[in-house]
């Protein structure tokens, strides 16, 4: 918080699964993938994955539908219903597309949305 608010510095941290954070710089990873030699990723392990494409992302670039690096699936999979869910709970969800693991969203945590700041 002091480095984005006080400093003016764009940092973010990616987590596991800690979507409590309802803060622009915490993305919150919700699951992981499964690479095309079987290995499956935790929602943990693909957090660096994560953190790396957004600091490697342009500001005014979206990571939304960006495939993961040699992923085929996701581990685990959610259903439309709890994806849906998890984006408007502020967290990161990786859905499988075409033999492929996407960013379902580019999203943060942050959801205290006020006038002043907003969407």
């Amino acid at each position: 918080r002091r480095l984005r608010e006080s400093e003016g510095k764009k940092v973010q941290a990616a987590l596991e699964n800690y979507p409590v954070a309802d803060f622009e710089g915490v993305i919150s990873v919700k699951n992981g993938v499964v690479l095309s030699d079987g290995t499956i990723l935790t929602a943990a392990q693909a957090t660096a994955w994560v953190a790396g494409a957004s600091a490697a992302a342009e500001m005014n670039e979206s990571l939304t539908y960006s495939a993961y690096d040699d992923a085929v699936d996701v581990a685990p999979r959610y259903t439309s219903t709890q994806i849906e869910a998890a984006l408007k709970a502020g967290e990161f969800v990786f859905t499988p597309s075409v033999n492929r693991a996407v960013i379902e969203q580019d999203i943060n945590t942050f959801l205290s949305y006020t006038p002043k700041k907003g969407k």
